[in-house]
């Protein structure tokens, strides 16, 4: 499960600074999600997302996730997702020439795409690209994520924050919000929803590859 807040750039940055000073950085990684759909988006109409990563030049990994489900909460989603490892030869095939072998993924692991295998291939549409610093709060267990991410030239400021038990951490977060006079925005939609949405809006209804160097 995840907790996520898009926040205005004063306020992401007032926390940013917040978080430096009483909480220890983990890790600062540049990530960029090169998403894939069909001409006519049928993965988007689905509530599918597809993705391929690369993380620092030296990770790459392929995504499928369905949309998270309604649990009366906004900033909670919850998906099911599946992860693959890519070697950086598959990487850079996808990115070129999008993603003709779908049929090796094994659909019994992702139940939502069993139609998946009727698609005989999907292409990279565009991508985004995140500056993600990790902080250690105190008495969490997994980190606390500050997104700065950049997509067609467009950013946008988010804070995630993965956990098991998210009415504690939920709780813990509006404590710092509060702290820190911060008003979450009200989107609640994925990094891959908020970059559709002006992809669509700058390059018409009609999906078309991204020429990537």
């Amino acid at each position: 499960m995840e907790l996520k807040y898009l926040l205005c750039k004063s306020d992401f940055l007032r926390l940013k600074e917040y978080l430096y000073e009483n909480f220890d950085v983990i890790s600062t990684i540049k990530q960029t999600n090169y998403y894939l759909d069909t001409e006519d988006y049928y993965l988007e109409n689905q509530g599918i997302t597809a993705r391929v990563r690369e993380v620092e030049g030296v990770r790459f990994e392929f995504t499928l996730k369905t949309k998270r489900f309604s649990v009366g909460k906004d900033y909670l989603h919850i998906k099911k997702e599946l992860t693959i490892p890519l070697d950086f030869s598959t990487f850079n095939n996808i990115l070129t020439g999008g993603f003709n072998d779908v049929k090796t993924i094994n659909l019994q692991q992702f139940p939502p795409l069993e139609d998946f295998k009727e698609i005989t291939s999907i292409n990279v549409i565009g991508s985004l690209s995140t500056q993600r610093t990790a902080f250690e709060v105190v008495s969490c267990m997994e980190p606390l994520l500050l997104d700065e991410n950049q997509f067609l030239d467009n950013e946008d400021f988010e804070v995630e924050w993965e956990t098991p038990q998210p009415i504690v951490t939920d709780e813990k977060i509006k404590e710092l919000f509060f702290i820190l006079e911060i008003q979450p925005i009200q989107c609640f939609d994925s990094k891959r929803s908020r970059f559709i949405k002006v992809f669509k809006n700058k390059r018409g209804t009609n999906c078309t590859r991204v020429k990537l160097i």
